[in-house]
């Protein structure tokens, strides 16, 4: 099933480079409108929206497009710019490390952000963007938690006390949990102390006394036997 396109072009320099992202995605037999000309300004706002489109939103423009585009990324994909570098090596030598290129899931769908001309574009899309695109719409992240919302980082904090509070209970001594599992009927303690009050066991502490808690947990093992 060909993957759906939607192309932004921020400033009217970046028409030509639009222009030519359209003609590669339609020569591949996929769909995309024609451009939608933007200021930088309204560059976030439509970012945002563009979470809701199960597709491959493709922006257009100076340098000035990365920043806001990052900021939209849940994750950014970085081999695909340097994917990108080298394959833009080949046409215009060493100066190709310069070049940017900022791609990544973003809610629902795929956003990329390819500054520079016509020949750059073309590159990105046709050799990289459209053999990538099934595989980068896989796993799509959620639309209703963008990067930075707070009620995730609110969830992720609490998970983090709730392991830190856990980590820090002091463990019972064995004497007490011996006692506490006879009270009850059950098998408390440590694993040896559980294992003789199953078998029906007693421990003799006038001859074997408690020990120091790290030990007691493995030497009374001979109690056992």
């Amino acid at each position: 099933m060909p993957v759906p396109f939607q192309v932004l072009t921020v400033s009217t320099n970046a028409r030509v480079a639009a222009s030519a992202a359209v003609t590669a995605i339609r020569t591949a037999r996929c769909s995309a409108d024609q451009p939608v000309e933007l200021t930088l300004d309204e560059l976030p706002q439509h970012l945002a929206v563009a979470r809701q489109f199960h597709g491959v939103t493709v922006v257009c423009g100076s340098d000035a497009i990365l920043e806001p585009t990052r900021d939209q990324l849940d994750a950014e994909r970085v081999g695909v710019a340097e994917l990108y570098r080298h394959r833009l090596n080949a046409m215009i030598g060493p100066i190709a490390a310069l070049a940017e290129l900022a791609c990544g899931p973003c809610g629902q769908g795929v956003l990329v952000a390819v500054p520079g001309g016509p020949d750059h574009v073309k590159v990105a899309i046709e050799e990289l963007i459209l053999p990538l695109a099934p595989r980068l719409l896989q796993h799509p992240a959620s639309p209703t938690q963008p990067p930075g919302d707070p009620a995730a980082a609110i969830q992720r904090a609490a998970t983090s006390v709730d392991a830190a509070q856990i980590g820090s209970e002091p463990r019972p001594q064995p004497d007490q949990a011996r006692a506490g599992g006879e009270t009850s009927g059950g098998a408390g303690g440590s694993g040896w102390e559980a294992g003789l009050l199953a078998l029906r066991g007693t421990l003799d502490r006038a001859a074997f006394p408690p020990m120091p808690d790290r030990f007691e947990r493995l030497a009374p093992a001979r109690n056992v036997l």
